[in-house]
């Protein structure tokens, strides 16, 4: 007769997809409020159905926690994937890898792994009297914005008693909503001194999701206008992205964009952004980042000299390049904004994501297509989902400058540039007459 080698794995699995419950709105998963809450991170066995509590936490930003649970078998419970909001990914037992979340890889599995195979033992254990520590900070904003800061949020009104500790803070908001709440909080400006097992129970609050209130306060603690208020006239924002998942031939295509609006809205000022700067940019912690910022933002301005060399010279004043100043700058020219276009990813975030624009997305046949252009807005709570550019006119072409080859960071080109200028031109002036905007949502629902 078969016996299981984890006999209790459905129990232990029941508990795990328990723990990955929300607490708040797409916001803050069960096993994450209960650690910050109790300091214990507890589920069944595998092997034997008792329950039993992680007695050693490995902490490695930016790919999350591993849990680990010295019991009469010990077993390994992963937590990372901050896309996803830093769920249990995994559990891991000396038989097997068991996908919780979903089936996403994570290095911190096969750490877990070896740890079993050679049954090694953590080489520190935490204090379970030790009061919580909340562990976050990405140097990327939208990831900050959306899978992180609510999580937080949250937890901050769940009555735990924690103290937190930062990474990156791109945005600046952790010290200023610690304060207010009378947080302890801590700057970390090495990554590998806060890299490995731990003393102090671990939390890495997560989210998917960015509600009106949490957006309010992000807002407000960056001392940004809380409602919309574009400029009486007539001003466009239009990102540049230098290198991966980029527009073949971007300087002449968007000098021809600039060139048809300016046509037919001869008063409008066009914003020009590349890169915009974390707000805590000063900090060593982004010394090793600090030469791809910068070669990121010579970049683009290099392709707007090119764009701003194809316009005739009394057009050129219509032209505001905010390209490497901060994330807060950058986010004040966007409010004054009336509709946007921008590559797919980040540059679509920070126009699309903190105020209520319009706008228009181009990008590969993976990124353009209903689905994509949904979820753009699904991270945040009063964001518009972008209108899509025709794909029978975008042609995808190789990966470059990109870290994985995959469709989703193909360059692309257009077929026939000016047809797709002449759209493009279209539909923001639609999107100028509201009126008309409403005629078209209506005929498309």
């Amino acid at each position: 007769m078969l016996t299981l080698r984890d006999p209790f794995i459905e129990n232990t699995l029941k508990d795990l997809r328990a723990a990955n419950q929300w607490c708040g709105p797409q916001a803050l998963y069960r096993f994450q409020q209960d650690l910050a809450l109790t300091g214990k991170f507890q589920v069944r066995d595998a092997a034997t159905g008792a329950l039993c509590s992680a007695q050693a936490h490995f902490y490695a930003p930016p790919h999350g926690c591993l849990y680990w649970f010295d019991a009469e078998e010990p077993f390994g419970v992963i937590a990372d994937s901050l896309r996803l909001g830093c769920p249990v990914l995994a559990l891991v037992t000396a038989h097997n890898v068991y996908p919780v979340a979903s089936s996403e890889g994570s290095p911190l599995i096969e750490r877990a792994r070896l740890l079993l195979k050679e049954k090694s033992r953590p080489e520190r254990y935490i204090d379970p009297k030790a009061r919580p520590l909340v562990c976050l900070g990405h140097p990327n904003f939208a990831h900050f914005a959306w899978n992180e800061f609510p999580g937080l949020w949250y937890l901050a009104g769940s009555g735990a008693a924690f103290d937190v500790q930062v990474l990156y803070d791109p945005l600046q908001l952790v010290e200023p909503f610690c304060t207010a709440r009378n947080l302890n909080c801590s700057h970390i400006d090495d990554v590998e001194s806060v890299q490995g097992w731990q003393e102090r129970p671990i939390v890495i609050p997560g989210s998917v999701y960015c509600t009106a209130d949490v957006k309010h306060d992000i807002l407000a603690l960056m001392g940004l206008p809380i409602e919309y208020h574009p400029t009486s006239e007539p001003r466009i924002y239009l990102s540049i992205r230098e290198t991966g998942r980029t527009l073949k031939n971007q300087a002449t295509i968007l000098a021809c964009l600039a060139n048809r609006l300016l046509d037919d809205m001869p008063n409008a000022t066009l914003v020009l952004d590349g890169f915009s700067l974390p707000l805590d940019f000063d900090r060593p912690v982004y010394d090793r980042l600090r030469p791809t910022f910068e070669t990121r933002i010579a970049g683009a301005k290099s392709i707007i000299a090119s764009l701003v060399e194809a316009l005739p010279a009394a057009r050129r004043a219509h032209l505001k390049d905010i390209t490497g100043v901060s994330l807060k700058e950058a986010l004040w020219e966007i409010a004054c904004c009336h509709a946007y276009v921008t590559h797919a990813g980040t540059m679509q975030h920070k126009a699309g994501w903190f105020y209520p624009l319009p706008g228009i997305l181009h990008g590969n046949q993976a990124s353009i297509t209903p689905a994509s252009l949904r979820w753009t807005a699904s991270m945040m709570e009063g964001a518009i989902a972008p209108e899509g550019v025709d794909p029978a006119l975008v042609e995808d072409q190789t990966v470059q400058g990109m870290p994985r080859d995959n469709t989703r960071n193909r360059d692309y080109s257009f077929r026939d540039a000016d047809l797709m200028v002449d759209s493009m031109v279209k539909s923001l002036l639609r999107m100028f007459n509201p009126s008309e905007q409403k005629a078209s949502s209506d005929r498309l629902s």
